[in-house]
């Protein structure tokens, strides 16, 4: 059984993205008490099923970019 900070090792990513990912249940896991372990079959299947679903997904659309924020500058403000 390994731990989070054990799992996000072996996968390259923080320990925050594995919690993530087991939040949402996209990863499987084991709650024992308040912590969390994940079996090594748990790992590689989350890694096959990961794989697959990026082969099989189309490229995302570009995010449009939001415009800059604007200060206003208020009337009657002393510095």
């Amino acid at each position: 059984m390994l731990t989070v900070k054990q799992a996000a090792l072996r996968l390259g990513v923080s320990a925050r993205f594995v919690y993530r990912l087991c939040a949402i249940g996209t990863m499987e896991h084991f709650r024992l008490g308040s912590t969390i372990r994940i079996s090594s079959e748990q790992l590689e299947q989350y890694l096959l099923s990961a794989k697959n679903e990026t082969s099989q997904q189309p490229a995302r659309k570009p995010q449009k970019q939001t415009p800059p924020l604007r200060f206003l500058r208020l009337k009657g403000r002393r510095s």
